[in-house]
């Protein structure tokens, strides 16, 4: 006896997740059809691509002609985000976001004299220290307490190394706490929207993340039949 059809794609969708209406802060949210749908784009590096899905809440997974896709989605959105912070701060526009209640941080000595020497970077960063009332993203307080402290320890370590690497550094703790994250569900949308991110990085000859690891990886119809032994 044949299983049920309802059955076997309930069981298939625990580890690739269709698209499941939710909200996030930075994608736009934009109306689709059904997942297996196929987006005609000839600009696209994805020519004529379908999305299978999502697997692990972690993986963004497309077809393109005789090509298969995984995207990380956490690494994708991360460098997009470094990209345009490092954009917006060295054209030395406004990073932070005003905090309905002030979060009071407690500093150790040598932190707190880093801070008190560098306040203007501090605040190019796009926090108002020590008691900190903006903030370069919206998080809960110990998130924003964390990005802090690690900026931070971050600028003590800079006695070592030259200002320019702080800078990047710091701009890629921010991107990183913004991104969205491995183990996040994605919508159908925001799916379209970190394969677009994936386009428009690669365009510019982008394939990694601020730390060095890809943003996807592909493989060929032939790839994948000899790894199932159709072929040699």
């Amino acid at each position: 006896m044949e299983p049920d059809k309802e059955e076997v794609s309930d069981n298939i969708s625990n580890d690739v997740n269709e698209a499941t209406p939710q909200t996030k802060k930075e994608f736009k949210q934009t109306e689709f059809g059904d997942v297996d749908k196929i987006f005609d784009n000839s600009d696209s590096i994805f020519k004529d691509y379908k999305i299978i899905g999502q697997v692990f809440d972690t993986y963004v997974l497309l077809s393109a002609a005789d090509r298969f896709y995984m995207i990380d989605q956490h690494a994708a959105h991360e460098r997009d985000g470094f990209e345009k912070l490092k954009k917006a701060y060295f054209n030395n526009e406004r990073l932070s976001q005003v905090l309905m209640s002030p979060i009071v941080i407690n500093l150790s000595h040598v932190e707190y004299d880093a801070v008190m020497s560098n306040l203007d970077e501090f605040e190019r960063f796009g926090f108002d220290a020590v008691v900190v009332n903006e903030t370069p993203i919206i998080a809960g307080d110990e998130q924003i307490k964390d990005l802090f402290l690690e900026i931070t320890d971050a600028l003590v370590d800079n006695i070592k190394h030259p200002i320019a690497d702080f800078e990047e550094k710091a701009l890629d703790m921010i991107s990183c706490k913004k991104a969205i994250k491995g183990n996040d569900k994605l919508s159908l949308p925001e799916m379209t929207e970190v394969i677009k991110i994936v386009e428009n990085l690669y365009s510019k000859g982008i394939k990694t993340c601020p730390h060095g690891r890809p943003i996807m990886v592909e493989f060929t119809k032939k790839e994948i039949e000899k790894m199932f032994k159709r072929i040699v």
